[in-house]
């Protein structure tokens, strides 16, 4: 019998257990939700079965408590719906760099005739981003609140940037834009959301 997680009441009455409680989505697609702790509160997973292989993948999508509780399901289901599609697209973002990220993403503008957005991304990458090795040599999918935080508050050191914050504003979201790209927005959501994007005052 399947078991409700779409709403607070649902979920504040689970047993608290290591295993998920499954949601289908779709054939072979699924969004879990994880109980940890007795009352409110729980991390949400997908779960999507590779038919050819018999194969299951699973992605951890966080706990999107910056958001209110009875809005945490959508939040989860969105986060989840986008990973499916990029699997289903192809996208394998586990296994590469940051760096190798950006590599693609200027790739994706040209394969798409743009050749002006491709330049002005490669430009900004390589005089923002690959000059932090430890950055673009961390795979994609472990990034960290801290690690970008630190590349943050390099930028605010950049001779060229101390006096324009709209600058450092720019380049976190271009990381932003190329994170959500690989359909990561689920990383988004574990690196804290929104302050992270937002530069020091």
């Amino acid at each position: 019998m399947a078991i409700k997680i779409d709403t607070v009441t649902a979920r504040d009455s689970l047993k608290v257990r290591r295993e998920p409680y499954w949601h289908r989505i779709a054939k072979g697609a699924y969004l879990g939700y994880r109980k940890m702790i007795r009352g409110p509160g729980g991390t949400w997973i997908a779960r999507l079965l590779d038919e050819s292989s018999g194969k299951q993948s699973y992605q951890a999508l966080g706990d999107f408590s910056n958001a209110p509780n009875n809005l945490r399901f959508d939040l989860a289901k969105k986060a989840a719906d986008e990973w499916f599609n990029h699997r289903a697209s192809g996208g394998m973002a586990s296994n590469i760099t940051v760096g190798e990220a950006c590599q693609r993403y200027v790739q994706k503008q040209l394969d798409e005739n743009k050749p002006a957005a491709a330049k002005d991304l490669d430009t900004r990458f390589k005089r923002w981003m690959y000059s932090d090795k430890k950055l673009t040599a961390t795979p994609i999918t472990k990034l960290t609140q801290g690690m970008v935080n630190d590349w943050r508050v390099k930028l605010t050191k950049e001779p060229a940037l101390l006096q324009d914050k709209r600058i450092i504003s720019c380049q976190i979201q271009f990381l932003k834009s190329l994170v959500k790209f690989f359909g990561l927005n689920l990383v988004a959501e574990q690196l804290h959301q929104e302050s992270l994007w937002k530069p020091s005052a």
